[in-house]
């Protein structure tokens, strides 16, 4: 009889753990896919779609340029550009989801306790030394 070889133990690679970024990443890319229509949404959407088949030819006409123009000229005049760079800003403003919210919500709340118990021992101890310092 052949004398038998121990088996080697076949190294197995670990998989990378997941980085913040990455579920960043996936939750965002999560977030892009738009949900199922719900059934009311497939309905209108059939009866109004000969209603966008036609406003959509009616948009290429080049008819309506000058007054695209003229409504940014307008708008340019008449809005402070302090307001049309702040809503340019908040078009860029990646927005926490639910879950977050709730997190640093918390964290904010938190801390404030903390920080409000802190100066609260901080007083009561300064003013218990000063009355045994001045009253003296």
């Amino acid at each position: 009889m052949a004398k038998e070889s121990p088996q080697k133990k076949v190294r197995r690679l670990k998989a990378a753990p997941v980085t913040v970024r990455e579920r960043a990443e996936r939750a965002a890319n999560t977030a892009n896919k738009q949900p199922k229509q719900s059934r009311i949404r497939k309905v209108t959407s059939r009866a109004t779609s000969p209603l966008r088949k036609v406003s959509g030819k009616v948009a290429r006409i080049k008819i309506w340029k000058p007054f695209k123009f003229a409504g940014r000229i307008i708008a340019r005049v008449l809005v402070p550009p302090y307001i049309r760079n702040s809503f340019h800003e908040l078009r860029l403003v990646s927005w926490p989801n639910r879950k977050q919210t709730f997190q640093l919500t918390f964290a904010v709340l938190l801390f404030a306790t903390a920080a409000g118990l802190l100066i609260a021992v901080f007083d009561f101890g300064l003013d218990k030394l000063f009355k045994q310092v001045i009253l003296r």
